[in-house]
């Protein structure tokens, strides 16, 4: 297996891209590949967790509804009637302590 070389600044030149965004160099097609294999356990735990996804999101979804529906009838409706219920007066300050 042969070293990396790093590229220098004057072969950036030497890149190239056409209409379907396959990269060149000097004029050669580079072979990429974005391939993602997901084992047996990988792709359960992914259903598994979309799935949670999709019921959070229905149980959001529902408490907002709730709270708007209760937000709508409450605002619907008259107050209620504010009684007063008098308080007994408030007992006097003690005196001040002397100082010596």
């Amino acid at each position: 297996m042969s070293p990396i070389e790093q590229i220098d600044p004057a072969d950036i030149g030497r890149f190239g891209i056409d209409e379907k965004h396959n990269l060149y160099w000097d004029g050669k097609l580079v072979h990429t590949s974005a391939v993602l294999k997901l084992t047996k356990v990988q792709s359960l735990v992914a259903i598994l967790a979309g799935f949670a996804t999709m019921l959070a999101c229905i149980g959001t979804l529902a408490n907002a509804l709730a709270s708007w529906a209760t937000y709508k009838l409450r605002s619907n409706t008259p107050p209620p009637q504010q009684t007063t219920v008098p308080c007994a007066p408030a007992l006097p300050a003690p005196p001040p302590a002397k100082l010596r």
